[in-house]
């Protein structure tokens, strides 16, 4: 049960959360799916990364949501970013950027930042910024108010 009055409805909380606040729950889903489908980084990077955030955040629903295609491995081998090996580099700095990003934001110095556009381009880069930065928030924001039961990965919902 959400932590504020949302409308009843069929749809899970979040989107109905959303329609209440207009133009910004607009944008917000906007976002989402800009995220999802209007990037030019590779599926691989943006899931690590993404998992990287859920765990932090330990957002049930963003912890349990995997994108079609991606194996099980992927997303269970996060927290040993550092060592497991069939990890990409751009995967590894993915992940070692949303965890900077989450936990440690200060720690983004311009020798990391130079670490990243050894694999990504600016454009990758801000592109993976922002996908970094709707991870976090909208995962802290599902959690803070307990709007569960949607982590649109393709635009739709999924259970917990």
């Amino acid at each position: 049960m959400a932590r504020i009055a949302v409308q009843e409805g069929t749809e899970p909380e979040f989107f109905r959360a959303m329609a209440a606040v207009d133009e910004l729950g607009a944008a917000t889903l906007g976002l989402n799916s800009a995220v999802y489908r209007g990037t030019e980084l590779p599926i691989r990077v943006r899931e690590v990364a993404r998992m990287r955030i859920a765990l932090i955040n330990d957002c049930f629903a963003c912890r349990g949501a995997r994108f079609e295609g991606m194996t099980e491995e992927l997303y269970s081998r996060v927290r040993e970013w550092r060592t497991y090996p069939a990890y990409a580099p751009e995967e590894r700095l993915a992940i070692e950027y949303a965890e900077r990003f989450a936990e440690d934001h200060f720690s983004i110095d311009d020798d990391f930042m130079a670490r990243l556009r050894e694999h990504f381009s600016d454009r990758e880069v801000l592109a993976l910024t922002v996908d970094i930065a709707y991870f976090l928030g909208i995962g802290r924001l599902t959690q803070v108010l307990e709007l569960y039961g949607a982590c649109a990965l393709d635009g739709s919902p999924i259970g917990p």
